[in-house]
């Protein structure tokens, strides 16, 4: 994971961050999934063993760090509540402000903010 760069971070592996997940693999794109729920993260171990994640809070700076923001070239957040989204994403620009954001909304009035 350290040595990664020019990837993607998939910040939660629910329907949306899964199929995000697999169109970066038959995209051959570099990602790695940061997912809270180890039950999940289990999951991912199981039917997809290529797959590169982390478990942990995508909120929390150093989960972010330890999956390599500062050198990913995109975050993609999927999250169920929007202000955990916005939170990623304010963080994420804060140490990589070149970073391409793909984000989730729940809440119609926050297409606009994401």
């Amino acid at each position: 994971i350290k040595k990664m760069e020019d990837h993607v971070i998939v910040c939660g592996f629910g329907r949306n961050g899964k199929e995000a997940a697999l169109t970066l693999a038959e995209e051959n794109q570099k990602f790695i999934i940061i997912e809270q729920k180890e039950q999940v993260a289990n999951s991912i171990a199981e039917h997809y063993p290529d797959f590169v994640y982390i478990i942990g809070d995508a909120t929390n700076e150093e989960v972010l760090l330890q999956a390599g923001v500062k050198k990913a070239k995109a975050i993609i957040t999927t999250l169920p509540i929007d202000a955990d989204n916005i939170y990623i994403i304010l963080t994420a620009r804060e140490f990589n402000p070149a970073i391409k954001i793909i984000s989730r909304a729940s809440e119609e009035h926050a297409d606009g903010r994401l």
